[in-house]
């Protein structure tokens, strides 16, 4: 039987997708190991990414900024960074874990004088190069998250 596992902890995402029985045996080994590989890292700052989500669970963005705004801030000149700025507004303003590929296009269109329509026609070509350079996670068909490391550089730049 065919089973699906998504584990989010802080700056770490893993996807599984396949037998239920390497999910009971041998997923909980390895989430044992990247538990002792994160103690390690965190005790030693020479391990550590310097990317840093905050602790309290609070974001450098109010609730109301804009697509637009965040656009400007990351000077974004190519549709790929557009889309980055869209979901960093979905991800890190909205508060939302996942977003969909409508939910992308909406903010996207709201970004005059950032957006065009070619970014509309070339969204899955562009979707599909994020995904690869793992500045997105694809979840499941046509729904995305931002990764948490990802999110931290974000939060850095638009501090």
């Amino acid at each position: 039987m065919e089973g699906k596992i998504h584990i989010r902890l802080e700056n770490l995402e893993v996807d599984y997708e396949g037998s239920e029985e390497f999910i009971r045996q041998e997923l909980p080994k390895i989430l044992d190991r990247i538990v002792k590989f994160r103690e390690v890292a965190n005790s030693s700052p020479a391990m550590g990414s310097g990317a840093q989500v905050p602790k309290d669970g609070k974001t450098s963005l109010p609730k109301s900024v804009t697509t637009k705004t965040i656009a400007a801030k990351l000077q974004c000149k190519t549709g790929t960074e557009l889309i980055i700025a869209a979901a960093a507004k979905i991800s890190i303003a909205d508060r939302t874990d996942r977003f969909s590929r409508n939910d992308l296009t909406r903010e996207l269109k709201s970004a005059a004088g950032y957006f065009k329509t070619s970014y509309a026609s070339n969204l899955t070509n562009y979707l599909s190069t994020l995904v690869k350079e793992q500045k997105l996670h694809e979840i499941s068909t046509d729904t995305y998250s931002l990764p948490e490391i990802v999110k931290a550089e974000l939060e850095k730049k638009l501090a």
